[in-house]
């Protein structure tokens, strides 16, 4: 490029950290980005301080709460990585009928990150998907036909509810860990805003 201009390039989850804590009004606070993974990465934990950002630890598992939210968003017939905010709102009428399916399949990684279970994954078509032994504990056909309306509304619940619990569980531990007073959040789980509100009342 002419005039001298420079591109400074920074790692995905450095820059959700970033948007963060810089613009808050914490002088120093617990940071947590969770997304569906860019980067080879799908999360970080870090302190915020003054003007420095420290990583705690990061989750490198591309099978995270914002890919699992994909692929939920993908079961009850919305688009996913577009439609997310459409699952959101279809599990406030649901009920979590699969709690304990969802519940399953997700575990904590090593780093601490909550994660889907690899043993419920499988690689179809080039890409990670959910084993069909897994979908067979929600009731979906093997043939991916789209879930009646009530049923979607079920499956979203349980995956909305599971999501909440972890990231709640997560942030809190944490929390203890760190000995923090604040918390920011960026990242696209963020985005789902009962998430959010689970952090502020939990």
């Amino acid at each position: 490029m002419g005039g001298g201009h420079r591109i400074t390039c920074y790692e995905h989850q450095w820059s959700h950290a970033a948007s963060a804590f810089f613009p808050s009004p914490f002088d120093r606070a617990l940071v947590l980005t969770l997304d569906g993974g860019s980067d080879m990465c799908s999360g970080m934990a870090s302190i915020g301080e003054g003007r420095d950002l420290r990583p705690i630890t990061v989750s490198p598992s591309p099978l995270s709460l914002g890919w699992l939210y994909s692929r939920v968003t993908e079961l009850v017939d919305y688009v996913p990585q577009r439609d997310e905010h459409k699952t959101q709102w279809l599990s406030a009428a649901g009920t979590p009928d699969f709690l304990p399916s969802f519940r399953r399949l997700t575990e904590q990684s090593r780093q601490g990150f909550p994660v889907c279970a690899s043993r419920f994954i499988v690689a179809r078509q080039g890409r990670w998907t959910l084993a069909q032994d897994f979908l067979a504990t929600l009731g979906l056909p093997p043939a991916g036909t789209p879930p009646e309306r009530s049923h979607a509304m079920a499956i979203a619940r349980s995956a909305q509810d599971v999501v909440e619990e972890a990231v709640v569980a997560l942030a809190e531990g944490l929390r203890k860990r760190t000995d923090t007073k604040y918390l920011c959040v960026a990242g696209g789980v963020f985005l789902n805003t009962f998430v959010v509100r689970a952090l502020e009342e939990r």
